[in-house]
């Protein structure tokens, strides 16, 4: 940024996402050169913002930035509610050039690309920034159109695999049936990778997107202390993770669980009651507890 504005003192330089969202204040006043920050959704902000400042750059209209006045002044203006019908935000692929950004689904040399047929979760885990930025509001995508938009990457770009990176793709499971029944019915033949929660899975959602073409999902267990648990808000516990690792692996998926070190007042003692889960997860047939 310092650079982009020292070739170009007169650029307008903005910024967004989680973590500017959450230190809005602190990187106006620290790096000079930022003159505004979107703090929340962006699509909308962005498009008010840009025509603001082609306007009269008078951004005291447009909700949801932090911005500096004529006086060097950090102004904030009120938050910008959801738009709830997210199909409204349309992704123009073409405009990539994907070749960049696409990468293999782990353990496999399939091409995928990242998608999203969600955002937001509604829980309230203390360490996840999604909390936070979406206020642990969930508003899904019409499974219809998730399932074109991924139809049309195969097609036209080649993907045979994608990673659904919804922040918890079972929370409903209806809306992953519809998904994975529009997978099926036009036949795609795809290969996808998911991420979600133990307590958010049962046999027979796992059977369903493992015939959609589900063959890796990943859990976070963070911890295998009950205190710790407790502490951080994950709302699971230890038996749940075994659960759900051991029914993903009985229908043939890989399954990683994910964990964290260092929590706050974690102690010697919930760090080894975490490692005796890791070693009890990782003797699960395909499962990996890192």
């Amino acid at each position: 940024i310092k650079e982009l504005k020292k070739q170009n003192k007169n650029l307008f330089i903005f910024v967004g996402g989680p973590h500017f969202a959450m230190t809005a204040e602190n990187a106006l006043r620290i790096v000079s050169e930022i003159d505004a920050v979107v703090k929340g959704e962006g699509e909308i902000t962005t498009q008010e913002l840009l025509d603001a400042f082609k306007k009269d750059k008078d951004f005291s209209r447009v909700q949801g930035i932090f911005y500096r006045d004529k006086q060097g002044k950090i102004i904030e203006t009120p938050n910008r509610p959801f738009l709830q019908d997210i199909n409204a935000f349309s992704l123009n692929w073409d405009l990539f050039e994907l070749e960049k950004y696409y990468r293999t689904i782990d353990g496999t040399n399939i091409k995928a690309v990242g998608v999203l047929s969600s955002r937001g979760c509604p829980n309230f885990c203390a360490f996840c920034v999604s909390a936070a930025f979406w206020r642990a509001v969930l508003r899904l995508r019409d499974p219809i159109k998730f399932v074109d938009e991924v139809e049309y990457l195969k097609n036209k770009y080649g993907f045979e695999g994608f990673d659904f990176w919804d922040d918890t793709l079972t929370v409903s499971k209806d809306h992953v049936r519809k998904i994975c029944n529009e997978i099926l019915k036009r036949n795609l033949n795809i290969k996808w990778y998911a991420p979600t929660r133990a307590n958010t899975v049962d046999k027979e959602i796992l059977s369903l997107m493992k015939k959609a073409g589900c063959i890796r999902i990943s859990f976070g267990a963070e911890s295998g202390s009950p205190r710790i648990l407790k502490i951080i808000r994950k709302g699971i516990m230890s038996e749940q993770v075994i659960n759900a690792a051991q029914m993903s692996s009985d229908v043939g998926m890989r399954v990683m669980i994910n964990f964290m070190v260092n929590l706050p007042y974690e102690t010697p003692e919930d760090l080894r009651m975490t490692i005796d889960l890791m070693k009890r997860l990782n003797r699960i047939k395909n499962v990996t507890a890192a």
